[in-house]
């Protein structure tokens, strides 16, 4: 099983705390199902001071932020508290990369060697 905690504090009187068991169906999922699901909680408890999921993130106890993308299962561990703190979710930075470099319209220099991939239109000539 995977517990984890959720922390929201925004005040002394808006002050969430969610223990979730992560549903099996949810393990494989991205990080932002799990802040969503806080979301929707937190706006129907505090219905005057609504959160957006856009402008949130989660952190551990440690700082250590999580994209909106990455998987629960391999993100978290059995019972750690994560924090929701304001502010977009952090850039997945080698997931854009690696989408960049698996784009079909990239093509493969072929200088032995090289194997630097490019677009025809961005080759200067």
């Amino acid at each position: 099983p995977l517990r984890v905690t959720l922390h929201y504090e925004e005040g002394r009187e808006r002050h969430l705390q969610l223990r979730i068991k992560v549903p099996k169906s949810w393990r494989e999922s991205p990080v932002n199902k799990l802040t969503n699901f806080f979301v929707e909680s937190y706006n129907n408890k505090f219905p005057d001071a609504k959160l957006d999921e856009k402008t949130i993130h989660a952190e551990s106890a440690g700082g250590r932020k999580f994209h909106a993308d990455d998987i629960i299962e391999e993100s978290f561990i059995h019972k750690e508290h994560i924090y929701i703190k304001d502010g977009a979710p952090p850039k997945n930075e080698k997931k854009i990369e690696k989408e960049k470099m698996e784009d079909p319209s990239m093509i493969t220099c072929h200088n032995f060697g090289c194997q630097y991939r490019f677009r025809k239109e961005d080759n200067h000539p």
